[in-house]
């Protein structure tokens, strides 16, 4: 009878545990929901904020991909990957970066463009490339910005 006293309580603890987590959205919904209804600059603002990237110039009215995006550590120290969607022609987001990217302190190591587009860009250890592709149909472009650590002498295979 003491086992079935303790059984109640522990399960009515355990349901609602269970349905905290569950109305939870994690981080990366979070993030992605974040901006998903802001407009213009507001949005992706709001997206910098979250994401805490401040080094890449990301056009006014992108939309990031929360579900495709992952992104460690923050600010100008941050790596891995970011994928949005602008109302901007595949030229127009290729410019965007061409030009944005070494006024956030990025050099240009390479440019290819054509029905998709690669810029090549280091600052400090770091190595970012930008892939601009036009969108179906006349949709705006997508880019998929990855961030990585340089490569250094020392840990090149022989």
């Amino acid at each position: 009878m003491s086992l079935h006293r303790m059984t109640l309580p522990l399960c009515l603890t355990a349901s609602l545990l269970v349905t905290g987590c569950a109305s939870s959205p994690p981080p990366k919904a979070a993030a992605a929901s974040a901006g998903a209804g802001a407009e213009s600059s507001a949005g992706t603002v709001e997206q910098a904020k979250v994401l805490q990237i401040t080094d890449i110039p990301l056009p006014r009215d992108a939309k990031v991909n929360g579900d495709a995006s992952l992104v460690i550590g923050t600010n100008d120290r941050w790596l891995g990957r970011v994928v949005l969607k602008t109302q901007m022609s595949a030229v127009e987001a290729y410019n965007h970066f061409f030009v944005g990217m070494p006024r956030s302190g990025w050099s240009l190591l390479s440019a290819v463009q054509g029905k998709v587009s690669i810029l090549t860009y280091t600052s400090g250890e770091r190595v970012a490339t930008v892939q601009v592709e036009g969108g179906t149909m006349g949709g705006g472009a997508s880019a998929t910005i990855v961030v990585s650590p340089r490569q250094t002498e020392s840990g090149r295979g022989r």
